[in-house]
């Protein structure tokens, strides 16, 4: 039996994920701007980080933290469709 591909992409890929390196988020976190905070989080407090990596490359990068350390949560590309003002701000829905 011949196989053959099929007519349909089996993958699909949104065009705001990306890959970050670990620079990239230390970067974001040294460098960045903390765009909102969020200070009754559970187990520790935690902030939203804006910073642009390069031309054309935003970086939103959610840490808690606690005396101690710093935990990345996650990180991701903001979408322009749910932010405004460079990224800074939540669009309202």
């Amino acid at each position: 039996m011949k196989l053959r591909a099929p007519s349909i992409p089996l993958i699909t890929i949104d065009p705001y994920f990306s890959v970050w390196s670990r620079d990239e988020i230390i970067n974001c976190i040294k460098y960045g701007e903390v765009i909102e905070e969020y200070p009754e989080d559970y187990p520790h407090p935690s902030c939203l980080i804006f910073h642009i990596v390069i031309v054309d490359k935003p970086l939103h990068v959610v840490v808690g933290h606690d005396d101690k350390y710093i935990y990345v949560i996650t990180a991701y590309r903001p979408s322009p469709e749910k932010w405004e003002n460079g990224f800074r701000e939540r669009k309202v829905q």
